[in-house]
């Protein structure tokens, strides 16, 4: 979460919005949708796999007919929150 600015801000703006569409969430972030598709799931070489939101745990991911429908996890809360007391602190 510390080296991608972009992943941050995708928690943080789920953490306060609860659920979003793709579009709705990357204009928000301020990325382009494919980018923060990217972010979501994992695109070597910019993006880990192993790092994304939706493999960790912290957003999961629903269809809403050929739309992605992103909703922020209790365990997603938990981290925006001990990350937003962290941003406060420095």
């Amino acid at each position: 979460m510390r080296r991608s600015k972009v992943r941050y801000r995708a928690l943080m703006m789920l953490n306060s919005l609860g659920e979003a569409y793709l579009s709705q969430l990357a204009d928000a972030v301020g990325v382009q949708p494919t980018r923060l598709r990217w972010v979501m799931h994992g695109h070597l070489p910019a993006y880990d796999p192993e790092l994304s939101l939706v493999p960790i745990g912290f957003v999961e991911e629903s269809r809403d007919g050929r739309y992605r429908l992103y909703r922020i996890t209790a365990r997603g809360r938990r981290k925006a929150r001990s990350l937003a007391k962290r941003r406060r602190r420095t």
